[in-house]
């Protein structure tokens, strides 16, 4: 009986082993990314939220200090996109973006990492991209002081 029960349980392990690792990867046997950067096209993308922290500093709401109004992005998931200051508006802007690895790289003129490094452009971690809400954080130490800039964008 002793050794039926001990056969058992090493049975029981070799399945589950063998089982449970195909959850983590589709079917082509690629790890599924977290984020869906297809959601990028599907919507027009207004700026909600522009902030810069840094550290010892007070926060600073970039939309409130330069923005003169909304701003509004439009990308075409083959790297192009435009800004304009009026939902569905033509084009005021047009610039380009590269999304790799849960990281989007782009020329947004109105990138604070970017203006405070001096380069055209600035990369991103995409921290959320759903249906509704597409949040970039960027951070860097610049002259010894840790600077994060999120940017939050909401589906119109």
């Amino acid at each position: 009986m002793l050794k039926k029960s001990y056969l058992l349980t090493i049975l029981a392990a070799f399945v589950l082993v063998f089982t449970s690792c195909d959850k983590d990867k589709d079917k082509d046997g690629e790890v599924t990314p977290r984020i869906d950067v297809s959601q990028l096209e599907k919507n027009e993308w207004k700026v909600t939220g522009h902030i810069v922290t840094a550290t010892g500093q007070e926060d600073y709401d970039a939309i409130e200090e330069d923005y003169g109004g909304d701003i509004f992005a439009s990308f075409d998931g083959e790297g192009e996109y435009y800004l304009t200051t009026e939902s569905n508006g033509s084009s005021e802007f047009d610039g380009s973006y590269d999304v790799k690895d849960e990281k989007i790289t782009w020329d947004f003129p109105l990138s604070i990492m970017g203006q405070l490094k001096g380069e055209e452009e600035s990369t991103y971690t995409i921290d959320k991209l759903d249906k509704n809400t597409f949040k970039i954080v960027s951070t860097a130490t610049i002259n010894k002081v840790k600077v994060t800039e999120t940017i939050t964008f909401s589906a119109e």
